[in-house]
């Protein structure tokens, strides 16, 4: 009996993991479901607000925009030298 008692107490610890993983693929199957298919009155379905667009632009465009000023920025450092030899 004592035997059975441990098998069963073994087999509850490893089917534990399994039984996380099933509600986590339950919950995950949910989200998914309601983000690719969301209610008709939900206010995603009217598109992004003004100001997320926004800062998604910002975000998009930012680094590059920097990027093309630090660019600007050396070749104009550099030709303000050449430029001017007398200094």
């Amino acid at each position: 009996m004592l035997r059975r008692a441990q098998c069963v107490e073994a087999a509850t610890r490893v089917a534990r993991p399994l039984d996380w993983v099933d509600r986590f693929v339950k919950v995950w199957r949910g989200l998914s479901a309601a983000v690719a298919h969301p209610a008709p009155d939900d206010a995603r379905s009217t598109g992004p607000t003004p100001r997320n667009t926004i800062l998604r632009t910002i975000m998009r465009w930012g680094p590059i925009v920097i990027g093309a000023a630090r660019v600007v920025r050396r070749a104009t450092k550099s030709k303000a030298g050449f430029a001017d030899p007398g200094r």
